[in-house]
C-alpha cells in the first residue's frame, strides 16, 4: 500500500457565499412581510418556491422590491385577505401562507399544482385550529382560510412529517391576539 502526503497549503484570499436556502429564504420573506416598516433581504435564493412565496405575501399585501441582487420587503403586520394564493408546487410556501392567512382581514384560500395537493397540511391546521383559527381543509391543500385573526392558547402541534409546521406557527404567533404555546 502507498502512502501519500498532503501537506496544506496556505489559505487563498476568497470569500466563498454558500449557496441559499429556499427554506431559509421562505422563512425570512414571512418574517419581514409581517414586520413594520421595511427590511432588506440580501441576496436572498431565488426559485420557484420563493417566486410562489413573494407572490403570496404580495397578494396579502406586502410590498416587496428587488435591489439588485437583494430583496426589500415593505411589511404589513396585518395581511389582507389574498382571496386565491398560489403556492405552485412549493409546499413551504403553502404552509407559511396558511399560518399568515389566519391573521389577514379576510378570507384566502391556498392552493397549486397536483403533486402540491399531495403535501400533507393537517398537523398544521389541526394546531391552527386549536388556536382559535378559522381554516377548513381535508388533509392537504386546497386550504381555505377565513382571516379574522389568530385568538391564541396553547395547542399541540405534530412535526413528525414536517418542520414546517412549527416554523408557520411560530412566524404567525406574534400577531396572535393572546399568547401562543405549542405543546
Amino acid at each position: 500500500m502507498k502512502i501519500y502526503r498532503v501537506a496544506p497549503k496556505k489559505p487563498r484570499g476568497a470569500v466563498v457565499r454558500p449557496p441559499g436556502s429556499k427554506s431559509l429564504t421562505n422563512r425570512a420573506l414571512a418574517a419581514a412581510a409581517l414586520a413594520d416598516g421595511t427590511s432588506v433581504l440580501r441576496s436572498p435564493l431565488r426559485s420557484d418556491d420563493t417566486a410562489a412565496m413573494i407572490g403570496c405575501l404580495r397578494a396579502m399585501g406586502a410590498g416587496i422590491a428587488e435591489k439588485g441582487d437583494d430583496l426589500a420587503v415593505r411589511g404589513r403586520p396585518r395581511p389582507r385577505g389574498g382571496g386565491r394564493l398560489e403556492a405552485r408546487a412549493s409546499g413551504t410556501t403553502a404552509r407559511f401562507a396558511t399560518a399568515l392567512a389566519v391573521l389577514a382581514d379576510g378570507p384566502s384560500v391556498i392552493d397549486g399544482t397536483p403533486r402540491l395537493r399531495q403535501r400533507p397540511i393537517g398537523p398544521l391546521v389541526d394546531a391552527l385550529i386549536a388556536l382559535g383559527a378559522r381554516v377548513e381543509e381535508t388533509g392537504f391543500p386546497p386550504v381555505r382560510t377565513a382571516g379574522g385573526g389568530l385568538p391564541g392558547g396553547r395547542a399541540p402541534i405534530d412535526v413528525s412529517l414536517s418542520s414546517q409546521f412549527l416554523s408557520a406557527v411560530l412566524l404567525a404567533a406574534p400577531g396572535a391576539e393572546a399568547d401562543v404555546t405549542l405543546l
